[in-house]
């Protein structure tokens, strides 16, 4: 090997004091890499989509813009040989893109809250506009990072992702030892970058092209697959259930022990109407509830009927809901005192008698209506009917959420029967999208799922104290009564399908399967054939970090001192141990930081030649273990004796 220039082209491997050494390393640039251009070609179909569904000028700019990012990137991945991206055109490209990026996930920061009702390709696209932008940003600030590092020093030369940290100017003197050799292996920098180099490699000496190039194929399919498939079960399912929540149906006979509800059990009639801008009254000042029922116990409320339903206004916490519709609610007594202990309990129903209600509703639309609108007029008959819930809650979101209501028209005098239901729905959502577990809001509905004409309405019984039953052609009015059967409770529970985890879990569940197929079919598991690890190896992604490996290679060759020297007997008695030294245990790390220690960053170098323009290639491309320990030997020694003539 000839002598190495170490002031002009080395420089020290070693990187900056509390930097994580993570951050110069090739693979995180070509993983942000790739992730841009998925998700920028995600974000650019999007905004097409948009383009075709609503126009406007601004998806044609964001299709044009993350097009011109896929395109600039993509150009990136051919290197510097042929692509003249300078580094500073590069890093003006990326903040544009990065505040390209910004501007469209802030303009729809305003309609994020109705996310849960997007369609999946909607929400597959703005997850690829805020994915893009995050990686975006991740990149810039590691190329800014390195461009200081290097004292800027590539500032003006052409970009390459493949730069090596331990080298100045890596991109122009690789790019001129290149043009001095043949062009034939042009296409190897761009399918490292974009596909990968370690799944493409021959595993064992012999084996031939068609099984690499077939592993490398179906792994590759199987990432994407993977990819694609999580996206879906991790993301798009999740967030789609948000809105459109799956329900269960549970039933017993009798009400459950546990069960408690979020606030107390109480008994309310909640009244909307539409609202009209010219009305004399408001919907407060024209309808009234009474109970219906007499109490055991007169002296508890010192009347024979009890007290009257007290009558309260919503508070606008659902607009934009309250700018079109009133919204009163009447909270009425129960027949019978519930206990304070038993104020969220369901246990005081299990008395089925003495809880159902007996309630009539009085309202008069002569105030409600605009001076020249005409009630029960054929062109919009529905919207000039009250809307009437009864709810054992005082949470009115839920109730308008969960109940259906009971029409009620000018006129008319009906009997409604309500039908006693739990129901549970899950608050906070996030809980359940994560799959941690569900929290439930349980709470009490009252379904009214069919009404009769009353017939008290025109008979002279119905009179209590001199009393009669109103009427009039604006008079309605509607009594609502629970009937007392012996039929079982029905519990509607809100749950979950999908989540991130049970994601999470299914993605796994797939790669699980398709690293047996690679098993059976090439003797290595996906994970295996991807990152190239050997079946036995002590060491993970975070030990090939730089400093770790050179603390480990350290540690290990002090702790067993005469590793090298079993390591030199297999090599002069190569055989069956040998075999299995190279094919199943990872010795990678201690051989790579022993022999980097020893011949510094001049094997970088010639490290750097042979991967990226592909010149010098092994027959056997699997050399590790022994292989790879005693080649590392061989060039350690040849560097101590070019050493030694220079001295």
């Amino acid at each position: 090997m000839p002598p190495v220039d170490r002031g002009s082209s080395v420089r020290d491997v070693s990187p900056p004091q509390g930097i994580p050494s993570i951050l110069f390393s090739s693979a995180l640039r070509l993983s942000l890499l790739r992730l841009i251009l998925v998700a920028g070609t995600l974000a650019m179909a999007f905004e097409i989509w948009q383009k075709k569904v609503f126009g406007g000028v601004i998806f044609v700019v964001g299709a044009v813009i993350f097009g011109v990012t896929v395109l600039h990137h993509l150009l990136s991945a051919f290197g510097p040989r042929y692509v003249p991206l300078f580094t500073w055109l590069d890093l003006i490209l990326m903040l544009g893109e990065v505040a390209f990026g910004i501007f469209r996930t802030a303009s729809w920061l305003p309609h994020l809250k109705e996310y849960r009702w997007y369609p999946k390709r909607a929400m597959g696209g703005i997850f690829g506009i805020l994915l893009v932008t995050i990686v975006l940003t991740m990149l810039l600030c590691i190329k800014i990072l390195q461009l200081v590092d290097a004292r800027g020093s590539t500032f003006s030369q052409r970009l390459d992702i493949l730069r090596d940290r331990g080298i100045d100017a890596a991109g122009q003197d690789r790019l001129k030892r290149i043009d001095k050799r043949a062009s034939r292996s042009w296409w190897r920098y761009p399918v490292h970058v974009l596909l990968g180099r370690k799944i493409w490699e021959r595993k064992l000496p012999g084996e031939s092209f068609w099984i690499s190039f077939l592993r490398g194929f179906l792994a590759l399919v199987i990432i994407l697959s993977l990819a694609v498939f999580g996206l879906f079960e991790i993301v798009l399912q999740p967030v789609s259930e948000m809105g459109l929540t799956p329900n269960r149906v549970f039933r017993g006979q009798a009400l459950s022990m546990t069960f408690r509800t979020t606030t107390p059990i109480v008994w309310n009639v909640v009244v909307v109407w539409k609202k009209r801008g010219n009305a004399p009254k408001t919907l407060r000042e024209s309808i009234l509830v009474e109970p219906l029922w007499s109490f055991t116990n007169v002296s508890d409320w010192g009347d024979l009927y009890g007290p009257d339903c007290t009558p309260t206004e919503a508070e606008p916490s659902m607009e934009p809901f309250y700018r079109s519709f009133e919204v009163v609610t009447f909270n009425c007594p129960p027949r019978l005192r519930i206990p304070p202990d038993q104020a969220n309990s369901f246990i005081p129903f299990q008395d089925r008698e003495s809880t159902r209600p007996n309630l009539f509703l009085t309202a008069n639309f002569t105030g409600l209506m605009s001076p020249e609108d005409f009630p029960n007029t054929r062109e919009d008959m529905i919207s000039d009917s009250l809307k009437v819930y009864l709810a054992l809650t005082s949470d009115t979101e839920n109730i308008l959420f969960t109940t259906r209501p009971a029409p009620l028209f000018p006129g008319s005098n009906l009997l409604g029967v309500a039908d006693l239901v739990i129901r549970q729905r899950l608050k906070p959502y996030w809980l359940s999208t994560l799959g941690l577990f569900d929290l439930h809001d349980t709470f009490m509905i009252a379904d009214i799922p069919y009404t009769a004409p009353d017939p008290w309405a025109n008979s002279t019984l119905f009179k209590f104290d001199n009393w009669s039953f109103p009427s009039g052609p604006d008079i309605s009015t509607l009594r609502i009564a629970c009937q007392d059967d012996p039929r079982e409770w029905t519990v509607i529970q809100d749950y979950r399908t999908k989540s991130v985890l049970s994601g999470m879990a299914a993605v796994g569940g797939l790669g699980s399967f398709s690293s047996v197929l690679f098993l059976i079919w090439f003797g290595k598991s996906l994970l295996g054939i991807v990152y190239r690890t050997k079946p036995l190896t002590p060491f993970g992604i975070f030990h090939h970090l730089q400093n770790q490996r050179a603390r480990l290679s350290t540690s290990i060759n002090e702790k067993y001192c005469d590793l090298r020297s079993d390591l030199k007997t297999l090599e002069d008695h190569p055989g069956l141990w040998t075999f299995v030294f190279d094919t199943l245990f990872d010795f990678d790390i201690i051989a790579g930081e022993r022999a980097d220690d020893q011949s510094g960053s001049e094997l970088q170098v010639d490290y750097v030649e042979r991967d990226e323009n592909g010149e010098k290639q092994s027959t056997d491309s699997n050399q590790g273990g022994v292989t790879q320990i005693q080649d590392l030997e061989r060039r350690r020694t040849g560097l101590y004796q070019t050493q030694s003539k220079e001295t």
